[in-house]
């Protein structure tokens, strides 16, 4: 107990110099793309390890005088599984630190991605009055990859009965800097009524007056972030007759480019100095809401493969493109359960084939092998329990930071941090879950058969 005490002090220190050393990483990130990812997860892992190597010194701490109180007319099984969760808290802690690790991950991959996800489905639901859309087959009808349309769709969705105004709607996808951007053109009367945009620097008329001239105009607020720009300032945009002058007169709150920053310009200017003649998109206004979907999929089918979406179907495309973005990062999640599973069952394996003589003991004095199963139960879901609490109380900062900071700088993004309260619940009960899979897994290999000889050991 002492050698044990003694390794857990060891580790305890080294874990209480790896978390300011983590902190540290997270809040002094600087730069984009893969050294700002190296730095926040390097930042993140090394919070999460230092937390983990502390583990089993609390372990020793609350030992004794947990079960003392328990002791004193508990159920007697649920203390047993507390007995055997501190008969090794080196070993224990160890478990409980891939727990701890798993559940933190899984918080911090939801709580940043639902929280993009969020915003950007809210800004959708704010900002698109239309009723209708329409855009290229396969396209989102949202983002930048849609292809441009038909030169003559116009006239044939302005002639459909029912449909009172359209709306074209048109990108061009341009390098700017280190980086990418997006140009956005529409007719400039069209953002008065048909697509509010949220100023939150500067002065909407001046930037609308620019937008008519071709002078300049307004640009959204992740663009601004990503690159440094703010009211005032001339931009210089690359075009294929030229370079473009441009004042920012507004910055808005828009996320029609992902996360590439949008540009906002008038329809006439992106034909004359884009060079673009079809828009990518129609917004459609009808008198009958998006009850006549049908109807205008009937009547362009014969023109082009296009997609005709209600705006609750573009929310739903928007949240799949978002999701598609991060499918490596929920692959990580399944790698971090995999290697939690691996954890447990090793531990399992191990302390069962070292309890041996205990678990003979306990049924020489009448133990039954159920009420054996149901005490090493206990002992797993205390340890998926700890493990899941402790990574939520870890995870939720951590993705509360990932979301408003590392985002924000790998971005530009501006996010309201979003993570609800059932992901919690339900990373714990996960865990809890885990744990006792574990357990009956070794079970169900024989770790409580006690009639013969004690695994992996030659007896005399």
């Amino acid at each position: 107990a002492r050698e044990r005490a003694l390794v857990a002090r060891r580790m305890g220190l080294a874990g209480v110099t790896l978390i300011p050393f983590g902190l540290a990483l997270s809040h002094f990130q600087t730069g984009f793309g893969e050294t700002l990812a190296l730095m926040a997860l390097a930042g993140d892992a090394a919070a999460l390890l230092g937390v983990s190597l502390t583990i089993p010194l609390g372990l020793f701490a609350v030992g004794s005088p947990l079960i003392k109180r328990l002791s004193r007319g508990t159920n007697a099984l649920f203390e047993l599984g507390w007995q055997g969760l501190l008969a090794d808290p080196v070993r224990t802690g160890m478990v409980i630190s891939a727990v701890v690790v798993g559940s933190a991950y899984v918080l911090i991959t939801v709580g940043s991605i639902g929280s993009l996800r969020s915003n950007i489905v809210g800004w959708v639901e704010q900002s698109m009055q239309a009723d209708l859309i329409v855009a290229g087959e396969g396209g989102s009808g949202f983002f930048p990859s849609t292809p441009p349309l038909p030169s003559n769709l116009r006239g044939l969705l302005d002639s459909i009965e029912g449909v009172e105004h359209v709306e074209p709607v048109a990108f061009a996808t341009q390098p700017f800097r280190e980086r990418w951007g997006v140009v956005v053109g529409r007719a400039p009367d069209a953002y008065q009524e048909r697509f509010p945009l949220e100023v939150v620097e500067g002065d909407r008329d001046a930037g609308l007056e620019a937008l008519e001239q071709g002078s300049g105009g307004w640009v959204s607020l992740h663009f601004a972030n990503q690159h440094g720009v703010t009211v005032g300032d001339e931009i210089h945009l690359r075009s294929p007759t030229g370079t473009v002058d441009y004042k920012v007169h507004a910055i808005v709150n828009d996320y029609s480019s992902a996360d590439l920053g949008t540009v906002f310009a008038s329809l006439a200017t992106l034909r004359s100095r884009w060079l673009q003649a079809n828009p990518n998109a129609y917004h459609l206004w009808t008198a009958k809401g998006n009850g006549q979907q049908g109807l205008v999929s009937q009547a362009i089918a014969g023109l082009c493969a296009c997609d005709v979406l209600t705006v609750e179907e573009l929310k739903s495309n928007v949240a799949n493109v978002v999701d598609s973005m991060f499918y490596s990062a929920y692959a990580l999640e399944g790698i971090a359960a995999v290697v939690m599973l691996v954890a447990i069952l090793c531990f399992f394996a191990m302390a069962l084939d070292d309890r041996q003589a205990q678990l003979r003991t306990l049924r020489s004095i009448g133990a039954t092998r159920s009420q054996l199963t149901r005490s090493l139960l206990w002992e797993a879901a205390l340890i998926g329990l700890i493990g899941g609490v402790f990574g939520c109380m870890l995870g939720y900062p951590l993705a509360k930071h990932m979301a408003e900071v590392t985002m924000h700088l790998g971005g530009g993004f501006e996010l309201d941090f979003m993570l609800r309260p059932e992901i919690i619940a339900l990373t714990i009960v996960g865990a809890i879950c885990i744990c006792t899979v574990g357990v009956s897994a070794q079970i169900w290999r024989g770790a409580l058969d006690t009639s013969s000889p004690a695994r992996g050991r030659r007896q005399p």
